[in-house]
């Protein structure tokens, strides 16, 4: 059998704006903060994971070829284009992370975050659900 990603979209605030692009990302003591804007600096998307990371990794979306050919074929270029939040199943980050770890994550309940902007794809893999806030 093949396992095959299941991307679904998620809306973790309501009235969460469609698309924006990251600005800022902040590695540090305090955890994971990621920022995000919109085109005219209007809108501003502030997601923290204070803990619970494991990984991360941003990637040119220009990089990731062969997942945007998935995405297009299995769920439409409006899926990905017209939103940016994602939480992923049967994900092959998490199984490759385990793979990497020799699997002593594996009984952790972790969640694969994906976030599309217009430039990059940004990927969290975390045990503890991130705070989400829009900010000005």
């Amino acid at each position: 059998m093949i396992r095959m990603e299941m991307w679904n979209k998620w809306e973790p605030i309501n009235d969460t704006p469609i698309k924006l692009f990251g600005c800022r990302t902040i590695d540090d003591k305090d955890g994971l903060t990621l920022f995000f804007v919109n085109e005219m600096w209007q809108k501003k998307l502030k997601i923290s994971f204070e803990e619970g990371v494991l990984a991360f990794r941003v990637t040119d979306e220009g990089k990731r070829l062969k997942l945007i050919d998935f995405l297009d074929e299995t769920y439409g270029k409006a899926f990905y284009t017209e939103w940016m939040l994602f939480k992923v199943t049967q994900s092959d980050y998490i199984e490759w992370f385990n793979e990497q770890t020799f699997s002593i994550y594996e009984t952790f309940n972790i969640v694969h975050y994906a976030f599309l902007t217009g430039n990059e794809i940004i990927e969290v893999l975390a045990t503890a659900e991130p705070i989400v806030e829009k900010i000005n």
